[in-house]
């Protein structure tokens, strides 16, 4: 299955106790497919993967494999700061029938170039799945050089990068230098550049809550109407601007409930969001008449 186009980093939804609600994370799943998107990406950062127990992690990955049945491609985040987890996770997606992996750089302990590539090494040994490079230097704390990036593309199922950056200068090198990976991006506010740059697609946080939208915003620019898809990434921008300020997560959860469908919040130490926030960002939303039947 080709990994392109829109592609939400889904979210994990919890109870009032904090407790993992499977059955709202699949129906979350459910919802964007419904509207249009082109794949999904569990467990990752807007997934809140680094707040969930391993046994819960194992449960998402067997019940999203069997909530999406082959509609769209599946990638799975099994991103862990040591290595034996992350391959016993990327076993295990292969196994519940994943479509892809991706997988961060290792987080927490400082992992010098040769330890980030040893690490893909033996994650791609341990499993025959695609491999995504995960490079997320704000909240990894590693930034890639082409060099050591070279070295991963030697590897047969490392096949692309999904970058959240936000450079798309650095975006742009990545691209020249490996014309056959598969490119995906996390920033809301560069969907249209970088579309322009020949980028696959866009693991889009909006597209959490507002799917419809950035799907035009693809649709458009590969219909040509290139005006349009300008008009419509300005508009994500501000989406972005707005389900994005306040604690982390807990605007976006805040704008699906808005919509109707119950999100709860963000697991702690995450907060959701105060009465003052919530007000004002569903008057927020309300003044951009968005089209959500």
């Amino acid at each position: 299955m080709k990994l392109q186009g829109v592609i939400p980093p889904t979210l994990t939804i919890f109870r009032k106790d904090g407790e993992l609600d499977l059955e709202l994370t699949c129906a979350h799943l459910r919802f964007v497919i419904e509207r249009g998107v082109h794949g999904v990406f569990i467990l990752g950062t807007n997934g809140e993967m680094p707040l969930l127990t391993f046994e819960e992690r194992l449960r998402i990955i067997d019940a999203a494999v069997e909530e999406v049945a082959g509609q769209v491609p599946l990638i799975v985040g099994v991103g862990c700061p040591g290595t034996k987890e992350t391959v016993t996770l990327a076993r295990h997606a292969q196994r519940a029938g994943a479509d892809a992996i991706a997988v961060i750089t290792p987080y927490f302990y400082p992992v010098p170039a040769k330890g980030i590539v040893q690490h893909y090494h033996s994650v791609a040994e341990a499993v025959d799945l695609p491999i995504l490079v995960y490079h997320n230097p704000q909240f990894a704390g590693y930034r890639f050089s082409l060099e050591t990036l070279q070295q991963l593309s030697e590897i047969s199922n490392v096949q692309g990068i999904k970058d959240s950056s936000g450079d798309i200068s650095w975006i742009s090198r990545v691209r020249r230098a490996f014309p056959d990976w598969v490119i995906l991006h996390g920033i809301d506010a560069l969907i249209y550049p970088c579309l322009v740059l020949g980028i696959d697609g866009s693991v889009s946080g909006v597209a959490n809550a507002f799917p419809e939208e950035v799907v035009a915003l693809y649709e458009a620019f590969h219909r040509g109407n290139h005006e349009q898809a300008r008009v419509l990434q300005r508009r994500v921008a501000v989406l972005e601007e707005i389900t994005y300020d306040g604690p982390f997560l807990a605007g976006i959860k805040a704008a699906l409930a808005w919509r109707g469908f119950p999100a709860g919040h963000p697991r702690s130490p995450l907060v959701g969001l105060s009465t003052a926030e919530s007000e004002r960002l569903k008057r927020r939303l309300e003044e951009l008449n968005l089209q959500l039947s």
